[in-house]
């Protein structure tokens, strides 16, 4: 098996599985995926609008007259493409003495199932927390906020502090819980409620393994296992706990101490369409007999609706 041959191979073969099985990896992997909400896009920048305000309106009778005069109801959030890549190295003498294909196959299968797995942990871990790397994607953690930790999100200038129903930039600040302490449904419940606006409200809580250990303990008696509705992720091996409609999951990529209450229907994940998992060219070092290509991916990921989507941090773990 040539280098051509082994680079069409892992293209057919093996890309198609990588993909599906990092978009069903993690909860809001598979969400985002259910609801078709993993977009592949293409432009110099990532342009996603955001409702800002309300169109007049009000009532009348007779001939009254109509305040027809201008409002700005929408903004745009403008986000750089942010790449990730993954290596993969293989030695020339195992291919060597692989003893054809089939000699090779489980030399590829372990490594695309390594690279499967850095790509989850590595996507995972940019998505839910702040790593400090500028090249990395935005994610959860810089999308839900009040504007006192990140005060530019997509653009856009925050005016710091939450505000149920507030218009204008302000409509991008999310509740933020900071108190610290240990969980308590009381507080669950409260933040639910702050980004719930009519029938809007999140659908996904995420959490580490010892905050929801915390939550099964309190919601035990009542035996609140996911239902019918959130089989998007019961069906890829996910188990969780049902509260006020949403699916509490385990995320262990989270920082400590924090939750995150995200309404999916307002979190894209754009990838690009030239970079979508991209698998290169083999190359071949002219100091050593190896093979050497890598998985490039380009992408972001965007909150359009903050407010919809809660963040409690400063909780205490056992």
């Amino acid at each position: 098996m040539d280098a051509r041959e082994l680079a069409a191979h892992i293209r057919q073969y093996y890309i198609p599985v990588l993909v599906d099985q990092v978009f069903t990896a993690t909860p809001l992997f598979a969400r985002l995926r259910a609801k078709n909400q993993i977009i592949i896009d293409s432009g110099r920048e990532i342009i996603q609008p955001f409702i800002m305000g309300k169109l007049n309106a009000g009532s009348y009778e007779y001939a009254d007259v109509f305040d027809v005069s201008y409002v700005k109801t929408d903004d745009y959030l403008t986000f750089q493409w942010k790449g990730a890549w993954v290596n993969i190295t293989v030695d020339n003498w195992s291919v060597a003495i692989g003893n054809g294909v089939e000699g090779v196959i489980p030399l590829l299968e372990a490594k695309m199932h390594n690279a499967e797995s850095t790509l989850v942990d590595m996507l995972s871990t940019w998505i839910c927390q702040d790593t400090g790397d500028s090249k990395a994607w935005d994610g959860l953690w810089n999308g839900i906020d009040d504007g006192n930790t990140y005060a530019n999100y997509g653009g856009i200038t925050r005016s710091p502090g939450f505000q149920y129903g507030a218009i204008g930039n302000k409509a991008l600040n999310a509740y933020v819980d900071s108190t610290g302490g240990t969980m308590t449904l009381e507080r669950l419940r409260t933040a639910m409620g702050k980004a719930t606006v009519g029938s809007k409200k999140p659908d996904l809580i995420l959490c580490r393994q010892s905050i929801y250990d915390q939550i099964w303990w309190l919601v035990q008696p009542q035996q609140r296992f996911l239902s019918d509705r959130h089989n998007d992720l019961v069906n890829v091996g996910f188990e969780g706990i049902t509260f006020d409609g949403a699916a509490i999951v385990v995320d262990n990529h989270l920082p400590t101490g924090v939750v995150y209450g995200v309404n999916t229907d307002y979190v894209k994940l754009i990838i690009n369409k030239d970079r979508n998992f991209y698998f290169t060219d083999w190359q071949r070092p002219v100091n050593s007999d190896q093979r050497i290509a890598q998985i490039l991916t380009i992408g972001n990921l965007i909150v359009q609706s903050p407010r919809l989507c809660f963040k409690i941090t400063n909780l205490t773990e056992y």
